[in-house]
C-alpha cells in the first residue's frame, strides 16, 4: 500500500491548490456568506425594508439586492454616451 502524500503548503504555510471547506459548508454558501460580509450597507437596506414591511430579512433578497447592485455598477462604469 502506498502511503499517503503530504499535502503540499505554500511559502506562508497555507494549503495550496483548493481551498478546504469546513463539513457542512458548501462553497456557494461560503461566497453567499463573503458577499453578505463585504456590503454591509446593502445588508442595512434590506433589513430596513423587511422592518417597514413587518417582515425577516431574507438571505437570498440579500443576494439578489448585492447581485443587482453589482451589475448597475457594470453598466454605469461601461455606460459610454
Amino acid at each position: 500500500m502506498n502511503p499517503p502524500k503530504e499535502p503540499v503548503r505554500s511559502i506562508g504555510g497555507k494549503m495550496a491548490g483548493r481551498e478546504r471547506l469546513p463539513k457542512g459548508l458548501t462553497h456557494k454558501r461560503t461566497q453567499q456568506a463573503r458577499a453578505i460580509y463585504a456590503h454591509p450597507d446593502i445588508v442595512e437596506r434590506v433589513k430596513a425594508q423587511a422592518r417597514e414591511n413587518e417582515g425577516i430579512p431574507a438571505r437570498t433578497v440579500m443576494i439578489n439586492e448585492i447581485r443587482y447592485q453589482l451589475v448597475d455598477d457594470r453598466r454605469r462604469v461601461d455606460y459610454r454616451p
